[in-house]
This record gives C-alpha cells, sequence and structure tokens, in this order.
C-alpha cells in the first residue's frame, strides 16, 4: 500500500519517509525527489492560487443561506454586511494566517492529483490540520490516519490559546465603557467646518513642525501643502493601539498639542458616548447570532467545484470575529463611525488610508449613509501581493453590500499593475505621488556598512531572519561589517546580536538604507521597495510559516532566499552584478506633487 503522508511538526522528516508533503518546511538542499513543499509551492504557483482563493471567497459570499445569501443574511446596516469585515479582512501576512492555511489546503488538493497514493497519514500536533486533511481524505474516498505526536515538541507559542471570546470581548467593552465616562476624552475635539477630512492613524509621526505643527510620515509633503489650502482641512485622527483609557489620554494629549498650532485635529474616541456603547451592545448581539448560524451550517466554507471544506482551519478566526475580541471592537467600529459623522458638518471629500480593516468598511458605510461627497482611498504603502485584505474578490466591481470608495489613489506604475490584476477595475484607480517616499535622502551617499539587516515586528521570525542573514554575511568575509535596524515596534537587546553586529543609529530607515550596499529582509516588509528605489541590492528571506509577498519581489536586484544554503551562495556573486535603473519608475515621487494638487482640487467650488 503506498501512503501520502502530510508531515504538519516544526522540523523535517525523517529522509527514509516516502511521498512526504510539507506543510510548514521548505525543502532541504538533500529533499528525496519524491517529497513536496506546501510553502515552496504555493509560492511557485501564487497566479492559480490566488485566483482560486479569491473564487471561494467570492463564492462563500454568494452562497444562498436561508432564502437569502451569505452577505444578505449577514446585512447589520443598509449598506454594510458583517461578512466584508471578517474573513477578507484578516491579516493573510501573519504568520500561519488562517488564509495561508486554506492556500496550502488547496495546494494539497492540487499536488494530490498528480500523486498515486492509496491512504493518508497526518503526522502532526494540530488539531485544525488534522481535521481539515481528514475531510480532504474523505473527499477523495482515501482513508486517513491522524498520529498526534509529542506537542512539545512545537515552538513554544505553538499551542496557546487567548483567553475565551466571551471575556476577550467583555474587556473590549468595559475599555470602551470606561473611555465613555472619562470627561477629558472631548479635549480631543476641534472646531470642524465644511471642507476636506483626512483619516488616518495616530502614529508614524514626523518631529513636529514650527510651533509644534503636526507633521506626519503618512502624508509627507502633503500636510506642509495643506496648510495653504483655499478651503477647511479637518484631520481625523484613530487610535494606532486598541484602545484603552490611558491610551486614549495620551491620544488626547497629541491632539490638543497640535491643535495649539491649528485646531483642525479630532480623535476618533473623543465621540465615544455611552449612546455608542450602547448602539455596540446591541450590534455585538446580532455579530453573535451570525456565529452561531454559521457554526451550524459549515457547509458554507464548502469549495463549490470540488467539495473541499477547510472550516477546521478557520475555527480559532471565527470564534475571534463573531463571538471574541474581533467581534466587539467591529461593533464600536461602526457605532463610533456613526456618532464621528454625525458630528461633522458636510464634507466634500474623505480622505482616508486604504488598508481593507473592518474600521474601513464602518466608516465608508457610516459616509455614505450621511451623504458626504467622495471618498478617496489612499493605499499608502504598496499593495503586496499576498496582502489578499486588497483582494477580497476576483472583481471587486460586483460586491453588492460591501461599501467601496469613489476612487483608490495609487503611488505609481508597480501598485497600479499589482491591483489590476487583483481585480480592480481601471476606472476605480487613481495614481498620485507616494507620500511615504517623498523623503530627503541621497542615494548616492557613500555606503559605510556591507549589510544592512531590516528586523521583523514578531521576535521568532526576526530570529529566522537573523540567522540565515548571518551565513549571508559570513560568506561575504570575515570583514563584513554589518548593521542590524530593529522593526519600529520591537525591543531588542544589542547583545543578543550576532558577534561584531552593530544597531543601527540612523534617523531613520531610509538613511539606514542609504549608508549600506545590500539590504536583507523578511517575507513581507515594504523596506524592501524602499531599498530597492534607493539603488541597493536587496535580499528577501523567505519563511515557511509566512506567505512570501514582498512588494519589491521581481525587481531587478532583488534576490529570495529561503535557506542558509541559497544565502551563501548569494553572497558569492551578488556584488558582482550592476545595480541596474528601474524603467519605468515603480512609484511617482514628484517633490511638488502636482497629482495630489489635482485629485483634491477636483469638485472644489470656484
Amino acid at each position: 500500500m503506498s501512503s501520502l503522508t502530510v508531515w504538519a511538526l516544526p522540523g523535517l522528516p525523517p529522509r527514509s519517509l516516502d511521498s512526504a508533503v510539507l506543510w510548514e518546511a521548505f525543502l532541504p538542499d538533500d529533499a528525496p525527489p519524491d517529497w513536496v513543499s506546501l510553502p515552496e509551492y504555493v509560492h511557485r504557483e501564487k497566479d492559480g492560487l490566488r485566483t482560486r482563493y479569491q473564487s471561494w471567497l467570492s463564492g462563500i459570499s454568494s452562497r444562498p443561506w436561508d432564502g437569502v445569501t451569505v452577505e444578505e443574511f449577514m446585512s447589520i446596516r443598509s449598506n454594510l454586511s458583517y461578512w466584508w469585515m471578517t474573513l477578507p479582512t484578516d491579516n493573510s501576512l501573519a504568520a500561519d494566517s488562517p488564509a495561508y492555511r486554506v492556500l496550502r489546503l488547496f495546494a494539497l488538493s492540487r499536488i494530490a492529483e498528480e500523486m498515486a497514493f492509496d491512504h493518508v497519514k497526518v503526522v502532526t500536533d494540530r488539531q485544525d490540520v488534522a481535521e481539515a486533511v481528514a475531510l480532504w481524505a474523505d473527499s477523495t474516498g482515501k482513508p486517513c490516519k491522524v498520529d498526534f505526536s509529542n506537542p512539545s515538541r512545537g515552538h513554544p507559542n505553538r499551542h496557546h490559546r487567548p483567553r475565551g471570546p466571551m471575556l476577550a470581548a467583555l474587556r473590549v467593552f468595559w475599555n470602551h465603557l470606561l473611555i465613555s465616562m472619562q470627561p477629558s476624552r472631548k479635549a480631543g475635539r476641534a472646531a470642524t467646518k465644511e471642507g476636506i477630512v483626512f483619516i488616518d492613524y495616530l502614529a508614524h509621526l514626523q518631529k513636529p513642525g514650527l510651533d509644534g505643527a503636526f507633521r506626519s510620515n503618512y502624508w509627507g509633503p502633503l500636510v506642509e501643502l495643506l496648510e495653504d489650502w483655499p478651503e477647511p482641512v479637518n484631520w481625523l485622527h484613530i487610535s494606532a493601539t486598541y484602545a484603552t483609557p490611558k491610551g486614549i489620554r495620551s491620544d488626547v494629549d497629541k491632539c490638543e498639542a497640535f491643535n495649539a498650532d491649528h485646531p483642525a485635529h479630532i480623535l476618533l474616541h473623543s465621540y465615544l458616548r455611552l449612546k455608542a456603547v450602547f448602539r455596540a451592545s446591541r450590534d455585538y448581539v446580532r455579530i453573535r447570532r451570525f456565529g452561531i448560524v454559521l457554526r451550524q451550517q459549515r457547509e458554507v466554507f464548502v469549495e463549490a467545484e470540488t467539495g473541499l471544506n477547510p472550516f477546521p482551519l478557520l475555527h480559532d478566526l471565527v470564534k475571534d470575529q463573531y463571538f471574541g475580541r474581533t467581534a466587539a471592537l467591529n461593533a464600536f467600529w461602526i457605532s463610533l463611525w456613526e456618532s464621528a459623522l454625525h458630528a461633522l458638518p458636510m464634507q466634500r471629500l474623505g480622505v482616508y488610508l486604504f488598508e481593507n480593516q473592518p474600521w474601513e468598511l464602518a466608516f465608508l458605510s457610516a459616509w455614505q449613509r450621511s451623504n458626504f461627497g467622495r471618498a478617496l482611498a489612499v493605499a499608502h504603502s504598496s499593495m503586496r501581493f499576498w496582502d489578499l485584505r486588497y483582494f477580497p474578490g476576483e472583481n471587486l466591481s460586483n460586491f453588492c453590500d460591501r461599501p467601496t470608495p469613489n476612487s483608490v489613489v495609487l503611488n505609481g506604475p508597480l501598485m497600479q499593475a499589482a491591483a489590476v490584476s487583483g481585480g480592480y477595475p481601471e476606472s476605480l484607480l487613481s495614481v498620485a505621488e507616494a507620500l511615504r517616499l517623498q523623503v530627503d535622502v541621497d542615494s548616492r551617499t557613500e555606503a559605510v556598512a556591507d549589510v544592512l539587516v531590516l528586523g521583523e515586528h514578531a521576535l521568532d521570525q526576526d530570529q529566522d531572519v537573523i540567522e540565515i542573514a548571518k551565513h549571508f554575511a559570513d560568506s561575504l568575509g570575515p570583514a563584513t561589517h554589518v548593521i542590524y535596524r530593529p522593526h519600529p515596534t520591537a525591543e531588542v537587546d544589542p547583545r543578543s546580536l550576532p558577534p561584531k553586529w552593530s544597531l543601527s543609529q540612523h534617523a531613520s530607515v531610509h538613511a539606514a538604507v542609504a549608508a549600506s550596499r545590500i539590504a536583507l529582509c523578511g517575507p513581507t516588509t515594504t523596506a524592501a521597495l524602499d531599498a530597492r528605489l534607493v539603488g541597493k541590492r536587496v535580499v528577501v528571506i523567505g519563511l515557511a510559516d509566512t506567505l512570501m509577498s514582498g512588494p519589491a519581489i521581481g525587481l531587478p536586484n532583488v534576490y529570495l532566499a529561503t535557506t542558509k544554503a541559497e544565502a551563501t551562495s548569494l553572497a558569492q556573486n551578488i556584488l558582482t552584478k550592476s545595480v541596474e535603473d528601474l524603467d519605468p519608475e515603480p512609484v511617482c515621487t514628484e517633490p511638488q506633487i502636482p497629482r495630489w494638487q489635482m485629485l483634491l482640487s477636483e469638485g472644489a467650488a470656484g
């Protein structure tokens, strides 16, 4: 009898194992010829698998359910279905994300079509993978045996389970209730006038201008341009972290400081009143009802063409998005935006940061019901291939109850091509200057470091990147000068770095990149594109637990390494290849931002 073994454990199976399919590892250099890596297959066959995922996701929304579609059943406002605030907005680039699990299951079903076997064996310490593979095997008529290995072999956080969903939701409600009773929150409001409103996170702030004026890395030179704009400009800020009384007090203080110079800055949570808390409670109850019915009718997740059911891989996500913290937060997003926009005078134009987060759908729903003007969604960074929040369906013009902006603003030809290939109608797209890349850094700055290693947000991923980067740097020679720049949200002990490495002391990541010859980074960071635009060679380090989606992958002088051996091989000749000019330029970077001026002027009076 021939067996197909799905190996879903950290590390590699014994070399003697035949027909092994690796769930969470790349193939070693000496892998037997009948081994297959699902992470490698997903990367290699990314176009077909993304299309399949989009088709599956769209199929769920339109599936018949109790006389209506899933999308219609979950209608929570006249122009908003709660469905669009759930799986389509989940972060697919997180390590072992639910979307990545589903994609690997799709890949397994496709690979198996070309393999001869009469039964399936799963070696894992994960219940979700065991159940999903067993369901798939059953759909093919093959018997399946599950071998649950010792969980202690896994990552220390591998089997961590968050607090119960109800407890997590109650904590969200408790924090918001306390915030609603803080009189000081009202200091986060400013007098607003009819005009334009910009919506962003209260994060990535630049050093204040003269007299403490607001400056932002999100908007770059646009902020100064708007100081002399001929109509009122309002700024509505969202807290960058989960809302707590302490965090909101800190954000209120920032808004007060900005308003001392120019009174136009508002904090979203300053509109959180008891009435909004009661509305959110009502919506949370409705969301729970959606979840109860969904768990009883798991067949809605079945892929119509194949009968494949990925629901076991989504179980924790459903608990969170319909019963837990995310469900409670989404209820508050809906209520908060209704309160905030009700308090604003008529706005001709709304400009907001676009990542297809749940709050954006709540904002657009309230904006459109308030009969305000046009809404511009600004894709402020890059559209990475596997960031499925940007690509929730095959064709974005076919959605019924999903609020959409009037236009999506892209930063150049590279992002425009990504959007069109991902299903955006060209009529929805506009192109303007890349505000976050308008930095005063001379690409001709003399390199003082051979290698710059850009750290990851997650500590375990960061250690994996550092390990491969060390092999790369060692292969360049013993005198290689390596600088490490941690992720802005990470705390790193310099003593944990490899010997002879030093911490970056540069004022910005752009300055650090300009002072290096080669930049190494993880599988998803947008800094890879920043480094390539400054004219540097870039090595993207692929990790098996994360979808490889660096925005610079595919550009000249950008290389991918998934193993120490590949990194060593790259190091031997990377500096012998000259850096090519990018033609056409991937992004628009005109310093005077004329495209932005034209976009903001469209429809203005007089």
